[in-house]
């Protein structure tokens, strides 16, 4: 993972990140924050930790993989 400081929290983003838009995490308590590194003073999505779990745990089903 590479991370960055900003906005006093360290976002991190994956090293499979070839360079464009990117998912970027940060925590901050027990809430995990998403952004866009595309647009990184954009929307940030505030999930707590059971969302965030659930949410990854689909994403390795595959869930949300284009046919």
């Amino acid at each position: 993972m590479e991370s960055g400081l900003a906005d006093g929290l360290e976002w991190r983003r994956s090293s499979r990140c070839n360079g464009g838009n990117c998912v970027e995490v940060a925590a901050q308590g027990d809430v995990v924050m998403v952004r866009s590194s595309a647009d990184p003073e954009g929307t940030t999505l505030a999930l707590n930790c059971d969302t965030w779990r659930e949410w990854i745990s689909r994403v390795k089903e595959g869930v949300f993989d284009q046919a």
